[in-house]
């Protein structure tokens, strides 16, 4: 449940360039879920007048949370300057977080950059003999954390695009090397067939309750029979690429998008995303008409007469990659 703190900052600590990791103690005890958000703004500061959506990143205690932001604006710069003591207020936690699973066989978390952030939280519940941590970014200004990734992941690749530590090239080369290396799901006899929904994933779970989907908010689902799942945070390309990969390998993908937004709650309705509407008969490559891959053009017609909108604050930040329509 969602409440309105008042939270001091214990430590505004540069990680790398431009990167900051921001450690606040706040006035109330929270839950919060890998995936989901908060909306923070500086004390009563009235410029900007409205707050920003800031992903979390990891509990330290229930009264002490962590977010990592990179400095881009106006808002990140200010944050950047915060002293100890300072005041912060927010509003969270918010969205639906990562679904997880109860008999996973691998998971495959995929960042880029500043994507780390929710995805830290989430390799500390899975089973880290089970978990391969993929990250990537432009240089190794750009790689955060690893020694933290070092200890709660089994496997970890890094890539930077100027080779400056890890290999040369983007995240997703990667991904793409290991599934290569790996069995497929879609290859292993007797594995039954991926749910194509969260509502089935629920079902299958006892999760759902009058069709509001407890496992979108990160609640476990039970007995799936499934092989390997991807999660993913990161720039847009980066998820409609992991999205096109996973689909490919016939592998359940869930991704955190990002948007611009002025509530965090669901009603200014700024922050919608297309997506696949339940009545339309997937699946349908997750590519754009023209993008890797191609769509016909009757089947764009097909997609965009069965789209629907949804925000991503409220019904988000986390969906299905093959429900979201990539642009």
């Amino acid at each position: 449940m969602s409440k309105i703190l008042k939270a001091s900052v214990l430590e505004n600590r540069e990680l790398s360039k431009g990167y900051f990791l921001l450690t606040l103690n706040l006035n109330h005890e929270v839950n919060s879920l890998p995936g989901q958000f908060f909306m923070l703004r500086i004390g009563r500061a009235t410029d900007p007048f409205l707050p920003r959506p800031f992903s979390f990143h990891r509990h330290i205690s229930k009264k002490r949370i962590q977010f990592i932001y990179k400095v881009v604006g106006r808002v990140t710069s200010n944050l950047s300057m915060l002293e100890k003591d300072s005041v912060i207020e927010l509003t969270g936690p918010l969205g639906n977080g990562f679904p997880l699973f109860k008999e996973m066989v691998e998971s495959l978390l995929v960042a880029g950059g500043i994507g780390i952030a929710p995805l830290v939280a989430l390799a500390e519940r899975l089973e880290k003999k089970s978990t391969t941590f993929f990250i990537g970014g432009k240089t190794k200004n750009d790689i955060l954390l690893k020694r933290d990734l070092k200890g709660i992941t089994n496997r970890l690749y890094i890539t930077t695009e100027d080779s400056s530590i890890g290999r040369a090239g983007v995240v997703t080369d990667a991904l793409i090397d290991y599934l290569k290396a790996h069995d497929s799901p879609a290859s292993l006899p007797g594995l039954a067939p991926w749910p194509r929904s969260l509502a089935s994933l629920c079902e299958a779970g006892q999760a759902a309750k009058q069709g509001r989907l407890r496992s979108r908010a990160g609640c476990e689902v039970g007995r799936a029979k499934l092989k390997t799942v991807v999660y993913a945070c990161g720039p847009r390309a980066m998820l409609q690429k992991v999205s096109e990969i996973a689909f490919k390998h016939n592998i359940n993908c869930y991704v955190s998008l990002e948007e611009t937004m002025a509530c965090g709650v669901g009603a200014c309705m700024g922050c919608v995303v297309k997506i696949r509407s339940q009545k339309s008969n997937p699946p349908l490559p997750p590519f754009t008409k023209g993008g890797r891959g191609g769509i016909t053009n009757s089947e764009l017609r097909t997609l965009n007469s069965n789209l629907i909108y949804k925000r991503v604050c409220k019904d988000g930040p986390v969906f299905m990659a093959d429900e979201v329509i990539w642009e």
